[in-house]
């Protein structure tokens, strides 16, 4: 009886919860949380014809030797294709265009490679090894491009058009991993007997083509249908970039749907991004570089203890903590060769934070006070880093001051600008020891905008060169780390934590290490 009683009042409690409380909410239907990919498998979804990415600079050229900027190289990653590429997951250097190479004499001083067959340029011409001599030999020379080929003429004698699908590079020198220095992209040379040189130099044999340049506004990408490998891994026919004026709008209209996709972000970015339900954050490990340039032409800094006294004085954990979140985005860098770069020496460290020794060496050398004129840009990362420098130099004896420069003509301003330090970056990824050793600190190195020169430098340089195999490269290239690191020829600080921000509807993502290497071909949006 007591059983029944209970089992009638509870009836009841819930009749009279009903009563005053009217009809139970129904819970919320689960979000779908299928990827992009997975709604275009199951067919819930289609991709959309056009894409709009976001990129905080406009297209100064669409000529991968046209500009040493970031957009005209990952753009160009798009419109052209290379002879060989370093995946830079796994470190190994894979075939692009070139599907076979070898080491002709065993003696690493020619190397022969044989091309794909039946690859189509834009322009309806079929790549051969005559396309490959002519691009060595016009992209080489300064008078011709912007960028030219790293070292070209340091290295390579001759490049022999052995047949239409064989091409040779006979070297000056013996040197065991030359393959890793043919990660260049391939221009058409009957584009460039047929057309004016300005239209040539967008002629690839990439996934895709040039499209629609508007000036300050975008530029855009359109899918090349006869791409030799096929169309299946693209399926964006018309990828938009839209050109931002700084990339906190480009965040902006992230957020707001305007744009799908944007690997351009700052720091600061990262936390409003990754609470952000309608954007997903992808982030790898990079290869972008921080650094503090020096200008070499310049008397005072051509002393060695006088750039010791500037390394000294910089504190790499301020400039992490206040311009990349803490070390979200990046991590500190205390050598030249970075962590993932190839023959890196884990016990080359370059001068430590001391700003007593700092001191001691401005009074040694009777500079106490010294003038050092900061060159940054007005972006947010540059200023940062400019005003956290400037701090840091004040602090240790310096009298030091920034000066904000227009970042259009960054380039032309490293070299010619009046400063004495500069804020920088680089991509420091590839797949060769010297590559980057070579552009910065060599004779003429394309990446040697504040006039470096030693006698030293170019012998310890001559003696990795020298060796005959790729083992004893190695052994010598720590040598040569060392050297740099103690004689600062310019100031490492950190290394960037790649990361981008897309929409969720967005698949097809391969976010690369830096900018430079961004590959947005393989990009879509469902509609």
């Amino acid at each position: 009886m007591k059983k029944l009683l209970a089992i009638l009042l509870c009836a009841c409690m819930i009749l009279s919860l009903a009563a005053c409380g009217g009809k139970e909410e129904e819970a919320p239907a689960p979000e779908d949380t299928k990827t992009p990919e997975e709604a275009v498998q199951s067919g819930e979804a289609k991709i959309a014809e056009t894409l709009v990415i976001g990129y905080d600079n406009d297209l100064d050229s669409a000529d991968p030797y046209g500009s040493t900027s970031s957009q005209c190289a990952w753009y160009t990653n798009a419109t052209f294709r290379t002879l060989v590429k370093s995946d830079y997951d796994t470190g190994e250097l894979v075939g692009v265009l070139a599907e076979s190479w070898n080491d002709v004499n065993g003696d690493a001083t020619i190397w022969e490679l044989k091309l794909l067959e039946g690859v189509k340029f834009h322009d309806g011409s079929t790549l051969d090894a005559e396309d490959v001599k002519f691009t060595w030999e016009y992209a080489k020379d300064a008078a011709n491009v912007v960028k030219p080929i790293a070292s070209a003429d340091d290295m390579v004698k001759e490049v022999i058009a052995v047949d239409d699908q064989t091409v040779q590079f006979v070297l000056n020198y013996a040197i065991p991993d030359f393959i890793s220095y043919l990660e260049i992209k391939i221009y058409s040379k009957d584009a460039f007997d047929s057309m004016d040189p300005a239209e040539a130099g967008l002629i690839g044999c990439g996934p895709y083509k040039v499209g629609e340049l508007v000036s300050g506004v975008s530029y855009a990408l359109e899918r090349f249908d006869d791409y030799y490998e096929g169309t299946e891994q693209f399926p964006t026919k018309t990828i938009v970039c839209k050109a931002f004026s700084d990339n906190n709008s480009a965040v902006a209209a992230l957020q707001a749907g305007e744009i799908s996709y944007c690997f351009r972000l700052p720091a600061a970015s990262y936390r409003t991004l990754d609470s952000d339900s309608k954007v997903n954050l992808v982030t790898r490990p990079g290869v972008m570089s921080y650094y503090i340039g020096i200008n070499h032409r310049k008397a005072v800094w051509q002393d060695v203890d006088m750039r010791l006294a500037l390394a000294k004085a910089i504190n790499r954990d301020d400039i992490i903590n206040v311009v990349f979140e803490g070390g979200i985005t990046a991590s500190r860098s205390d050598n030249f060769c970075i962590a993932s770069g190839k023959g890196h020496d884990a016990s080359v460290k370059a001068p430590a934070y001391d700003v007593d020794g700092a001191k001691a060496l401005l009074e040694k050398c009777g500079k106490v006070g010294q003038e050092v004129k900061i060159m940054a840009t007005a972006s947010a990362g540059s200023k940062d880093m400019g005003e956290v420098v400037q701090a840091n130099l004040n602090a240790a004896g310096f009298n030091a001051t920034i000066d904000l420069v227009d970042g259009t003509n960054w380039t032309e301003l490293k070299k010619t600008g009046d400063y004495d330090i500069f804020v920088g970056d680089y991509c420091s990824y590839s797949g060769a020891l010297l590559y980057n050793f070579n552009r910065f600190f060599s004779d003429g190195g394309t990446s040697n905008m504040f006039d470096f020169h030693s006698d030293e430098f170019m012998e310890a340089i001559d003696k990795v060169r020298a060796c005959a195999t790729y083992d004893e490269m190695v052994a010598e290239f720590s040598n040569l780390q060392v050297w740099v690191a103690e004689n600062v020829p310019l100031i490492p600080v950190a290394v960037n934590t790649a990361f981008a921000g897309a929409r969720t509807n967005v698949g097809g993502i391969k976010l690369a290490p830096s900018d430079n290497l961004q590959e947005v071909c393989y990009l879509y949006a469902t509609e």
